[in-house]
């Protein structure tokens, strides 16, 4: 009995001095911002008075969001005030000069598909100036050259794009280019400046991707308002984020093995990851 009464005062004693702690990181840090992960019932309230790319994009059930479909696509930067592009996207809503229908492959033509986020895309390039339209003309003839890149893409998003047309496209290579940003992003089911859009996203249980359907539970809000407990969820967070990321590798390499082909990964590191660095 002695020693129970001991133990809970001990606890009572540690519930005050967290509490106590957790006051005074609130007093001494108002803006401390804490980490959080958006949830496939998250609703984002959206800021009209903030720069939005969504009316340049359109849903897409197995992928979040794909280009607006058009024979030109006008996509103005009005974050750096940069001129319109005009890019031609495909039925598919993606940047290729041709419709994945239209690609025969029962001829001796070597595929090249290119996988990633607006680096792929090549975002704010002309025509020309592309990595795609680069890569072909380096090439030539004998091959063909698909952009699978969307601006925005995750490097979960990114593997499910090369999920999506692998068996009617049979590339002979994919090129998977990603920066630190991409990792990150496969813990959201939105993203800020394309709120209006959900996205598949996942977690790792049992060594397998599970993709997340349920809401944020009372733990994980806890453990995002609380000064002191979040810096333990970022923790997890980032090795979680790593976990995704490996098993998608995983996953990419035995889809590609299984089709006969071949699987590229490139870090591209970005001018912040260098300064970090």
């Amino acid at each position: 009995m002695r020693t129970r009464r001991i133990l809970l005062i001990n606890v009572a004693m540690l519930i005050l001095m967290l509490c106590i702690t957790e006051a005074v990181l609130r007093i001494i840090s108002p803006d401390t911002c804490l980490t959080t992960r958006t949830y496939p019932d998250t609703e984002i309230a959206l800021n009209h008075q903030e720069p939005t790319f969504s009316s340049y994009f359109r849903h897409h059930d197995s992928l979040g969001w794909v280009c607006t479909t058009g024979d030109h696509f006008g996509f103005a930067n009005r974050i750096t005030k940069q001129p319109a592009k005009f890019y031609h996207i495909n039925h598919q809503g993606f940047r290729n000069p041709f419709d994945f229908d239209s690609v025969d492959t029962s001829t001796n033509l070597r595929r090249i598909l290119l996988i990633g986020d607006s680096f792929i895309f090549s975002l704010f390039l002309n025509e020309d100036q592309s990595i795609r339209q680069l890569i072909q003309d380096s090439l030539g003839s004998a091959y063909l050259c698909i952009n699978l890149g969307i601006p925005g893409f995750g490097f979960g998003q990114s593997s499910l794009s090369m999920y999506q047309y692998v068996h009617q496209l049979k590339p002979d290579l994919v090129i998977h280019l990603y920066i630190d940003e991409d990792i990150r992003r496969v813990l959201e089911s939105r993203q800020i400046l394309l709120e209006e859009f959900s996205k598949p996203s996942f977690s790792v249980k049992h060594g397998k991707l599970v993709e997340r359907r349920d809401g944020k539970s009372w733990v994980v809000k806890g453990l995002e308002s609380s000064y002191i407990l979040n810096r333990f969820y970022k923790r997890y967070l980032e090795k979680e984020q790593i976990q995704i990321a490996e098993r998608f590798i995983t996953i990419n390499c035995e889809m590609l093995t299984a089709n006969k082909g071949k699987y590229l990964l490139f870090r591209c590191p970005t001018l912040t990851d260098k300064q970090q660095n």
